[in-house]
This record gives structure tokens, sequence and C-alpha cells, in this order.
């Protein structure tokens, strides 16, 4: 099953079909509108709206469900697209593919006085709008990849996209001969064989006579029709004329003169105890979904499908969640119509049931249908049992496509990680979050997790952990707050993802502010325990330095409402991120300098812009890139950068930490170079607030030197 589900055209058909899933929600409350079996809700209907009302839903129904088959063409043939490398990159667009497919349709599709009938139009010719988008798509991309340097044909300079306009013409051409000579040389002999196959399949079952195994059959091939996106109903609806409607009639008859009912299966037995929901017994789906768990994949579907559920209206399970193409759910969707079937078989054949003996119409409610068709509650408990056996067996496969779509958005994330760091993002310029294919909606998902986390609805995933920053003796000189969260779909994002995903829909701000009131909000409960005072840094990413106009005033908020000292405080500046350095920022951290808030710079020595920082933004700690760091016992050119920076540092009375110690010998080989604060693995790595309190009083805290200022005063807050 999770072999064939990720295949590239069997997951562009599901997704393409979960992009019309709106269609088919609104038409299939226009078909709960009509039909529902309910006299006093037809009657209130007709006296307040007249007997017309009933035109409106209807025009929705077609405007819905009777363009299904042309709305999937488009999706899926949308979705398929999006797999091929020319497409990803930009140099085919999906519009001309798009077009395509729908040309393809229409010329596939056979001649009528209209553009295109009915059925090939609504949801009976889905399969057919399936295999035209596929292959259209396929061999849309194939042929204009055969011509690469048709477009040097063309010299309309003055004019790019009438260019790319006749780089389009020689593969849709193309195409649409394919089509239309596969119709008018293969059209006729394509209908002939599917008529031969329906007049041998409608043969067969009429000369079995009804009997049970052919009934389990006859069951078992309109469920395979329904599979793979045929109207199964439709397909055989000269045989269930022929067998059930005439042991209805039979039936019928006999009770109308007070003889016994001699016939087991009729339509009623069909309609009320095999397809209850729908082909595929499908409100026993309803059910397993509603069980399986309130994170359970399918359960909006399961949620806007229990109204027409009841009323055996299941199109939106059909195609929405999807069931067709869905290899997960193939053998629950054949095996519970058949099950039940059997069950109620031999229920009957016993005795425990009456044999039904009135009409019901097909949109009556379950329980209802049971206990009016057979005129006995024996009926209705019937139709319980075998729902809650439709429901047991649904439930294991629910449950199984769960595990494989957690393991799959999993592998999206990973994708979505690998994606968004530096190395692998070409184009600077696109947004992930515009992105319409998965990428795009997790990122989005993602993003709303976020501004929860940040809010009174914060699950906890999200928080900060503290990394200390050491003399050589391991006594804690201050820390570093890190965010980390840990998502409970996906487990650790990593903060270069969230750092993204919020300058993106511009949250960096948010976030930023979010980080400052928590850090200091622990470093304060720290003091509030009696340990002793130390600093603590937080990053601040250029999108909150640069947009964040009341990033000052927050400061000072923040040092109220605490009662920390400014100088305990620590804004670190990534050296790699691009600061802006116009005015307006200059400015913003000379004043947050002038209030006694300490400036670093992380990573510093790989950019290019390491010294300017020094000159130009006045910061008094940097701390030295791990890459360095990483290459510090082996490499000479790392040594005498590293002790550059640290004579350097040392004439500027500027404090230097080097981040990513990892072993002793690195530590020794920094203490020889100069360097005395380091942060890193071998110390500590990121804990939580309560572990690194332990930590400090296992290690204690080193005295920093304004500690006996006095410098702690409430006007020097203000």
């Amino acid at each position: 099953m999770e072999k064939v589900s990720q295949n590239h055209i069997i997951t562009a058909i599901r997704r393409g079909l979960l992009q019309i899933v709106p269609l088919i929600i609104v038409g299939s409350f226009a078909l709960v509108a009509l039909n529902l079996p309910i006299q006093a809700y037809q009657d209130f209907m007709n006296g307040i709206f007249g007997e017309g009302w009933r035109n409106a839903p209807l025009l929705v129904y077609k405007g819905t469900y009777e363009i299904m088959s042309l709305a999937a063409v488009i999706s899926i043939s949308y979705a398929y697209c999006q797999h091929f490398e020319i497409v990803k990159n930009g140099l085919l667009n999906e519009f001309s593919i798009v077009l395509s497919s729908i040309c393809a349709y229409f010329t596939f599709n056979p001649l009528q006085a209209v553009l295109i009938d009915a059925d090939s139009a609504g949801s009976r010719g889905l399969l057919g709008a399936i295999l035209v988008a596929i292959v259209s798509t396929r061999l849309y991309v194939l042929f204009w990849s055969l011509f690469p340097n048709l477009q040097d044909h063309y010299s309309y300079d003055s004019d790019s996209l009438l260019k790319y306009s006749f780089r389009n013409v020689s593969p849709l051409l193309a195409v649409l001969l394919i089509f239309a000579l596969t119709r008018a040389l293969l059209g006729d002999l394509l209908s002939g064989i599917t008529d031969s196959i329906m007049r041998a399949v409608d043969d067969y079952f009429f000369a079995s006579g009804g009997g049970f195994v052919t009934v389990l059959i006859s069951i078992l091939f309109l469920q395979i029709l329904w599979f793979f996106g045929l109207h199964g109903a439709n397909m055989l609806d000269a045989v269930a004329k022929t067998l059930f409607v005439t042991a209805s009639d039979i039936n019928i008859m006999a009770a109308a003169v007070g003889e016994a009912p001699t016939q087991i299966f009729t339509k009623q037995f069909i309609d009320c105890f095999v397809y209850m929901g729908g082909a595929g017994c499908t409100l026993g789906l309803i059910i397993a979904l509603a069980a399986a768990g309130r994170k359970t994949n399918g359960k909006e579907v399961a949620k806007y499908s229990i109204l027409p559920g009841i009323i055996n209206i299941n199109e939106m399970l059909v195609y929405g969640l999807p069931i067709i193409f869905n290899p997960f759910y193939l053998i629950p969707f054949l095996l519970s119509p058949m099950l039940s079937c059997i069950i109620s078989y031999a229920a009957f054949s016993w005795g425990l049931v009456p044999l039904t003996t009135q009409r019901v119409d097909w949109t009556t409610p379950i329980f209802l249908s049971g206990y009016v068709s057979t005129g006995s509650f024996a009926g209705a408990l019937l139709q319980l049992i075998n729902l809650a056996v439709s429901a047991l067996l649904y439930l294991p496969f629910v449950r199984l496509y769960h595990k494989h779509t957690q393991m799959n958005n999993r592998r999206i994330f990973s994708e979505f990680s690998k994606s968004v760091l530096p190395e692998n993002t070409q184009d600077k310029t696109k947004s992930v979050l515009s992105q319409s294919d998965e990428m795009g909606v997790l990122a989005r998902t993602l993003v709303k997790d976020v501004l929860a986390e940040m809010s009174d609805r914060s699950t906890g995933g999200m928080m900060l952990k503290y990394q200390p920053k050491v003399t050589r003796d391991g006594k804690v000189w201050s820390a570093e707050a890190l965010l980390r969260w840990y998502h409970p779909v996906y487990g650790y994002v990593p903060p270069l993802v969230i750092s993204v995903l919020c300058e993106e829909a511009d949250l960096g701000t948010e976030l930023g502010s979010w980080v400052i009131d928590k850090a200091y909000g622990q470093l304060a409960a720290w003091e509030e325990e009696g340990l002793a005072p130390l600093s603590v840094s937080v990053n601040m990413s250029p999108q909150q330095l640069r947009d964040d106009r009341h990033l000052l005033d927050k400061l000072l908020a923040c040092i109220k409402k605490t009662g920390i000292a400014p100088t305990r405080m620590e804004l670190e500046l990534t050296e790699h991120a691009a600061i802006d350095q116009s005015y307006t920022t200059r400015h913003r951290l000379e004043q947050i300098k002038e209030k006694g808030i300490n400036l670093s710079i992380d990573d510093f020595g790989m950019g290019n812009s390491s010294l300017l920082y020094i000159k130009d933004f006045g910061v008094n700690i940097i701390k030295i890139d791990m890459s360095l760091v990483k290459e510090i016992t082996t490499n000479v050119k790392s040594q005498e950068i590293v002790r550059s920076i640290i004579s350097l540092s040392q004439q500027l009375d500027i404090e230097v930490v080097a981040e990513g110690v990892e072993t002793k010998e690195q530590l020794d080989k920094l203490w020889e170079l100069g360097c005395t604060l380091y942060q890193g693995f071998y110390f500590c790595q990121a804990v939580s607030a309560d572990e690194f309190t332990v930590f400090m009083q296992e290690r204690g805290v080193n005295r920093r030197k304004e500690e006996n200022t006095n410098e702690h005063t409430d006007g020097k807050h203000e």
C-alpha cells in the first residue's frame, strides 16, 4: 500500500481530487436539500418558496456535480505537472499544461450537438477525465522537451510573452493530434469493447438468476467500478432493475394479497442493509474516522459527510477523502458491503428478520429504512449490527492510512526543512508561503502553529533553552537563550525553519518580542531565587531590528516589569545575517547601547562585514564562529585568525566568547591563544531552565565585574 500510494500518478490523482473537495461538499449538500426524505421539510419548503424552490439546489448541483470531471481534468493535470523538473524550475508554465489537458478532454470525447455531453462532464466521466489528465500532461511535457530549440525560430524580441506563447504551439498541437486521431481511429472500437463487456456482464447476471453467489459477485463488481472512479450504480442499472426491483415488486404484491413474501434479494435489501451510507457501506467509515482519534486524517471530511451519509449520499468520501484510487481503503471498501450482505442474508434466511415488503426511498435514513422496509424493529437492529461490523472493518485501515499520512507529512517536513537552508535556497525572492504544493500548505500550517504557541493556545511545544557561557574552570559567566520547538506531529523544528517562516509571514517582530519576554522573565526568576546575577543573551533577527520601531520601548518595559539591570541584557546580531546598515538601524542600536544593554556579534570571523559591525554598531561582545573553533587544533590559519580576533578585542575592550567548544584540546588551545570564555557541548548543551538552575548550583557563577558597581537602580532603569 505504501509503495503504491507513493507513486507519482496516484499521488497526483489524490491531490487533484482533494482540490475539488469544496465542489463536492457544496454539491452533496445540494443533493441533501433536494432529496431529504422528511415530508415536513418538503411541505415547509413548498409552503415558503413554492414548488419552484427545487430549482435553486438543482442549479447548484448542475454547477458542481455535473462539471466534476471537467474540474478533475484541471486539478489532476495541475497536480501531476508539479512532479516534473521543467515545471519546478519555471521553464514550463503550469497553465499551458492544464489548458492542453482541457483541450484534450474535449477532443477525445464523442462529438455532440453541444461541446460535451453531460455524462462526460459530470461524475460519470471521472475515470476518463483522470486518464486524459495524466496522459495529456505527460505527453505535453515530453513534446515540450523534444523541441528545446524551436523558440529560436522566432524573434519577437519586443514581446517575450508572445515568444513564449509560440513556444507552446508545437506541444499543444502534437497532444491534440494524438487524442483526435485516437478518437477517430479507435473511438468506435473502444466504445464497442466497452459495450460488449457490459453486455457480457449483464448477460451473466441475468443468466445466473439472482442467487446468493450472483448477488455477492454483483456487489463486488460494482465496488470495483466505484473504486476506479466509475459510477457503478449507473453502469449496473439494468441488472439492478431486472434482479432487485422485480423481486421487490413480487414481495410487495404478495403482501398486498395477504401472502408471505418469498424474495430475499430485493432493492430494499440492497439499499437498506448493504449500502448503508452509499457504496462501500461508508457510514461505517464515517464512524471509524470518528473513533480513530481527534487528529486522524480525514476527520474534517467525515464531519461534513455525516448528514449526507445518513441519507446515503457518499460522494464526499468517495472523491474527497478520497477512496477511489486509494490502496489503503480498497480492502474494506470491497469487503464491507459483502459482509453486510452475508450477515443480512443469514438473518432473513433464518427468519430472524421479516423479508422486505415496503418500498423505501434510497435516501431514507438508516434505522428508519430498516424498520419501514421490514415492518419490524428487527430490521433496524440488523442495520445496527451491519453498521458495527462495517466500522470495525474500516477502523484498522483508517489507522493505517493515518500512520501513512503522518509518515508522508514528516517526509514533506524533512524536505521542507532542507529546502530552507541557505545553501539550498536558490531563489531568494520566492516565498515558500506562496507555494501551492504540499510544502506551501505545510508552511502555512506551521505559521498558524507558531501563532498558537505565542498565544494563550500554546501547547508548550515552543520554549527557550539555555546554554551556559563559562570560564575555564566551568563557572557560569552568562547564558544564551535558544529557541526550541518540539512540534506534536513533526518533532524537533530547527530554529532556522522557524526564522524563515516568521520572516516570510512578517512575524519576526512578534517572535522576537516573545523570546525577550520569556528569557528575561526567567532571568528575573533566577534572581528572585537568590542565584548570583548573570546576563542572558537573545538572538535579534534583522527583520525585528529593522522593522520594530518600538523595540527600545519593549526592552525598557521588560526591564521595568522584571526589575533586572540593563547590563544583564544582551542582544546577539548574527554576523551571517544581512543587518540593515541604514541610519535608522544605527540610531536604534545607539539608543539601545545608551541604556546599558549589551550588543554582541554571533558567528564572528567568517563574514565580510565583521569589522564593520565592530566599527559601526559598537558591539561589546563577540562570539568566535564555531567553524574556526572546530579546526583550532589542526589548522594553523584558523589559529592565527582567532589570535588576531582576540588581540583586536582586547585592544577595544570587547569580551570574546568561543562557541562550539567540544573537546579539552580545543579548550586548551583557545586558552593558550588568550580566550577566557567558552560555550559548547564540552561544558553543557542547551538545557531547560530548571536544568540550567541545577547546573549553576553545581558549578557556581563567576561574579561579573559590574556586579559591584551598584548600577542596579530604578533611576538607571528609566
